[in-house]
């Protein structure tokens, strides 16, 4: 069984987060019906949903948004085989 997130929740992740870690910024878009982080200068890389708040993508391995105390989407960590716990917070919600 596949976890199919609502529109209304992936329309919550989208917009810009800024790593100070890693001194990045990644934009998080609509991709058809899921989701798709564009690193600067590189191609996009589609998430796929693996439970609420969580996507898995290509070369950024794991993405779990985190949300504040009133559930809105305010960040991201990021896990991958080099890179655990990256963290991105939300700089500019899209629209």
């Amino acid at each position: 069984m596949t976890f199919e997130p609502s529109t209304i929740d992936l329309r919550s992740s989208v917009g810009e987060y800024r790593s100070l870690e890693i001194d990045v910024t990644y934009t998080v878009a609509l991709e058809g019906s899921g989701l798709a982080v564009r690193p600067p200068g590189r191609a996009h890389i589609v998430l796929q949903p693996v439970a609420k708040d969580v996507f898995a993508g290509d070369s950024v391995g794991t993405v779990k948004f985190l949300r504040d105390a009133r559930g809105a989407v305010s960040g991201f960590t990021v896990n991958r085989d080099k890179a655990r716990g990256i963290r991105f917070d939300r700089v500019k919600p899209a629209g």
